[in-house]
């Protein structure tokens, strides 16, 4: 026992400082963001149809999610899926600050914050069932990425790791290709190299992949290739046929040109989302903000291009202009994956993330040089050199200071808008769930009211109100606002031809069968369904055949 607890003290011991910090705040902003769906039962259509297990998970290519969900539970708890997927959001956050080299108080606790609530984690929420698989699908990719880094051989485990990511959830591998990205843009930031002399005239001369972060950049590419060949090596041994889900069955099917207009697009949508047309659950406030955060990252890149002297090497200039130029491209990648995409889901946008760590990173080495020295261990004494002398002159810039402060407040601001759109989102939810619980249920005590009915008869609820307007008050209270967010339940959504039944089935624990659309459509095609009143009016419930059949709706 004595053993055990020394082998357990030693291993906290080589614990930094700061991942308790970040761990600690990923819990706490996690918990708080998220407590009103964690100590609710807030469900949506696939949580309905998916009360335990993955759905279909498994044949949207996440093959890995039929293996892994029972660890957490089978069911869709939001105390067990929905804390665990807090937990793991707080361990994949230890490692992103640690690939990154944040390591200041602000940096680290701005980087937890807006990781636990960016609107993706509240998409995720929604699917409680698999929530928690989300989250792991995280930490496998932000695992994998540190390692790549920090060994040497770390890169064979980061293969396997971002493959279990893309098993899990595909989509996530954007957040990988991120991360990369800006790892070698930090690497180029903080190794800057001899400006004058001898030396500077060796530098030129130096072969363009001795430079570290090209070798960097070149394992990071080799990384994500083969974590992708693997996936995709790993779908075809398990034989199963895909079904057409946003494109996922299709990655490396598509044409030459499908994926170039991929690439316009990854482009077009992540502009869209910081500056140009915003979702709609950004509209307002939280849009500024980011239009803010974005002016606030060209100062930065600005700042660094004429501070570190990236111009006076013409390798240097264009290796800051190809990663900057690659950034938007890694975290819309969704785009190329699946090139047939139009829109990706709220879900998939995770990766946009990635731009907020990008402002702290660099904000922390504007505020705090001394991390640019640490960052850059591996350059020459000369640099070291001049890291120190510029870091008494960086250290002392009021406009540095002040550029890093609106940095550290544009992302702490923005963590805040994406709480506050969060809460609404699961309130708004709440309520659509608890006003169609109560219109079904009286519909369900007009079908009691019927001779002749007894509980177990299949029954069909028939009937689409569009373009006419649901019974039910749907477009109130900001259900605009959510149009975009995906995963989010409206009334409307709950009553759609195939959700009533299931609804009724998972609130009420009434067995009135579940009849596929062709079957409901065929229903209401028919005469005697035609000439029925629409409901509450008498004679809108009869029995047609064997099948009890309800008409909700005119069309």
């Amino acid at each position: 026992m004595d053993i055990g607890f020394s082998c357990f003290h030693k291993i906290l011991t080589r614990i930094e400082k700061r991942h308790f910090l970040c761990f600690g705040v990923s819990m706490i902003v996690g918990m708080l963001t998220h407590l009103y769906m964690i100590a609710n039962k807030i469900s949506n259509w696939d949580d309905l149809t998916c009360p335990a297990g993955v759905g279909g998970g498994e044949w949207h290519g996440r093959w890995l999610q039929p293996h892994v969900y029972r660890l957490f539970s089978i069911w869709s708890i939001p105390a067990i899926n929905g804390t665990m997927a807090v937990v793991l959001l707080a361990f994949a956050a230890c490692f992103i600050i640690s690939a990154l080299e944040i390591r200041s108080t602000a940096g680290v606790a701005l980087t937890a914050s807006v990781l636990v609530t960016f609107p993706a984690v509240a998409s995720n929420m929604t699917f409680m069932y698999i929530s928690e698989l989300f989250s792991l699908a995280l930490l496998f990719c932000a695992v994998g990425v540190y390692l790549t880094k920090r060994f040497r051989y770390g890169w064979i485990a980061a293969i396997f790791l971002i493959m279990d990511c893309m098993a899990l959830y595909q989509a996530y591998f954007a957040i990988a290709a991120s991360l990369f990205v800006l790892m070698v843009l930090l690497e180029l930031i903080d190794a800057k190299g001899p400006e004058s002399g001898a030396e500077a005239v060796k530098a030129k001369a130096l072969r363009f992949f001795d430079r570290s972060e090209v070798r960097s950049g070149i394992k990071y590419v080799l990384v994500l290739g083969a974590s992708m060949a693997a996936y995709l090596v790993s779908l075809k041994v398990s034989g199963r046929e895909l079904v057409s889900y946003k494109g996922m069955n299709a990655i490396g099917e598509q044409s030459a040109g499908q994926y170039l207009r991929g690439i316009a697009r990854a482009y077009h949508r992540v502009l869209q989302y910081f500056v140009t047309k915003p979702e709609s659950y950004l509209e307002g406030v939280p849009a500024n903000l980011n239009r803010f955060a974005v002016v606030v990252l060209l100062a930065l890149l600005i700042w660094f291009f004429i501070t570190r002297k990236v111009y006076k090497n013409f390798v240097s200039c264009l290796l800051y202009f190809f990663l900057l130029f690659m950034m938007p491209l890694a975290m819309g990648l969704i785009y190329v994956m699946t090139p047939t995409q139009e829109h990706a889901s709220t879900v998939m946008t995770y990766s946009y993330v990635c731009l907020y760590f990008m402002i702290i990173a660099l904000a922390e080495r504007l505020g705090k040089p001394e991390i640019m020295a640490a960052g850059a261990s591996g350059t020459s004494a000369a640099g070291q050199k001049n890291l120190a002398e510029e870091k008494s002159v960086d250290g002392r810039s009021y406009f540095a200071r002040a550029l890093a402060l609106l940095a550290a407040l544009s992302v702490f601001m923005i963590s805040y808008a994406h709480f506050q759109i969060t809460n609404e989102a699961y309130y708004r939810s709440l309520l659509a769930q608890e006003r169609v619980k109560v219109y079904l249920s009286h519909v369900m005590e007009r079908l009691e009211e019927q001779e002749g009915y007894e509980y177990g008869d299949p029954v069909i609820f028939g009937g689409n109100w569009a373009p006419e307007k649901p019974p039910i008050m749907y477009r109130d209270m900001d259900s605009a606002k959510f149009r975009d967010f995906e995963g989010l339940a409206v009334e409307s959504g709950f009553l759609s031809l195939t959700i009533r039944g299931y609804f009724i089935r998972y609130f009420f624990g009434l067995d009135v069968g579940l009849p596929e659309e062709e079957e409901i459509t065929a229903m209401m095609a028919r005469p005697e369904y035609l000439a029925m009143p629409v409901y509450p009016a008498q004679g809108c419930i009869q029995q047609i055949d064997d099948t009890w059949v309800v008409r909700l709706a005119p069309n």
